[in-house]
């Protein structure tokens, strides 16, 4: 099939995906649970003890649902509790609830074939006949748990679907179109296991895409430990401008302090760590400091910081090549960095998967500061909602 054939045939699905009515996908998306539940909507147990259970544990308690248990795969964990929920075997937990409980599961599914669908049938295999997605009751329940990441209610996909199609004519190439029709069908039904593979190169620099030079001004925006600033050495051969980092968890900036000053004298001169949140505006605000890849800005964070835009910051400066993974905070700092973009047009690689309207909300926010951008979308991760990158390239970059 060719190039343009392929296109034409991915517009198409897309249109085809957009085309349901609102009405319909709004009833589905609220009657879901109760539909799958049944008489057992409120006799639980929660398949995962990880971050994600918690999270499920503590919504439900607001509502007055106590889980019977939780179940989990690590064998670590058995005889343990959660918040005084016991911790069991899968075979533990479908002899004594099988017949009497739904399922919830409570962790991230990978985009692998089959997604969800082995669990389910490894639960059912067992003996419990009702199993859900934790997504499906997140749907019921959306004023308690959504938005989550880029887990948010389907008819609001719906809603936008002249903007969703406007996103999807700004990309190269058929990899990127593939990817982003995934990602649109996986919003609006979870269970969706078509996602394309996962690349296996490096995040971030694509040699296929553009080129570094030795006189990059880097600006690395949620530079955690310093894992991307390693690779961008290495990219580099250690031949660069500058480079400009942004981390505002305590534990992540000392570590990343600690990388810094043990680089060549020459090279970390000309580095610049600062603990400071990106945004559109100056403000202090709070922070949820875990000392992990994930610590992000929240209402109820236990430490506060001092949020500063970009065009503040690198007044004077010319960066060539912007990096956030910013855990949802993109928008907000791409709108603090509109000077920057427009007058230097740097490279941009942006993660896109922290909220559901990312994927389309970041290139046309770039789009509209400057029609010289190229756009590329890549994931590296199998899970359908980790590390997926929006490239933008100015023309000028872009590899031929």
């Amino acid at each position: 099939m060719s190039t343009n054939s392929a296109n034409e045939n991915l517009t198409q699905e897309l249109e085809e995906v957009l085309s349901q009515p609102l009405a319909k996908i709004s009833q589905w998306e609220n009657s879901l649970y109760d539909e799958l539940t049944g008489s057992l909507s409120n006799s639980l147990v929660l398949y995962g003890a990880g971050g994600l259970g918690r999270k499920t544990l503590a919504g439900l308690r607001q509502l007055g649902i106590e889980p019977l248990a939780f179940t989990d795969n690590n064998r670590g964990l058995y005889g343990g509790q959660i918040e005084g929920i016991p911790i069991i075997s899968p075979e533990q937990a479908a002899h004594d609830f099988g017949k009497k409980a739904t399922f919830i599961i409570t962790i991230f599914i990978d985009s692998s074939p089959g997604g969800i669908e082995p669990l389910i049938q490894k639960l059912n295999g067992l003996g419990c006949y009702n199993v859900v997605s934790f997504a499906i009751l997140y749907w019921k329940f959306p004023d308690l748990f959504l938005p989550h990441y880029a887990y948010d209610l389907p008819h609001k996909v719906i809603g936008v679907a002249d903007k969703i199609k406007k996103a999807f004519t700004f990309f190269e190439d058929n990899a990127s179109r593939e990817e982003f029709l995934a990602q649109i069908k996986w919003r609006l039904d979870p269970s969706f296991d078509k996602i394309p593979a996962p690349l296996t190169d490096e995040i971030y620099f694509p040699s296929q895409l553009f080129s570094l030079t030795n006189t990059e001004v880097f600006i690395d925006c949620g530079a955690y430990i310093g894992d991307t600033i390693r690779s961008f050495l290495e990219h580099t051969d250690q031949q660069f401008k500058q480079i400009w980092t942004f981390e505002p968890d305590p534990v992540n900036f000392q570590k990343l302090t600690q990388l810094v000053a043990s680089l060549p004298s020459d090279v970390a001169q000309r580095i610049h760590p600062l603990d400071l949140a990106l945004g559109r505006r100056s403000e202090v605000l709070h922070f949820n400091a875990q000392g992990v890849a994930s610590s992000a800005l929240s209402d109820s964070g236990e430490i506060v910081i001092q949020s500063e835009p970009l065009d503040l910051i690198l007044s004077g400066e010319s960066p060539t090549f912007i990096k956030m993974d910013i855990e949802g905070a993109e928008i907000d700092a791409l709108n603090g960095a509109v000077d920057s973009i427009r007058v230097n047009l740097p490279i941009l690689a942006i993660s896109a998967y922290h909220r559901q309207e990312h994927i389309w909300e970041i290139p046309l926010l770039i789009n509209a500061l400057s029609d010289t951008y190229r756009f590329y979308l890549r994931r590296y991760h199998p899970r359908v909602l980790d590390d997926l990158v929006l490239y933008a390239v100015p023309s000028h970059r872009a590899s031929k």
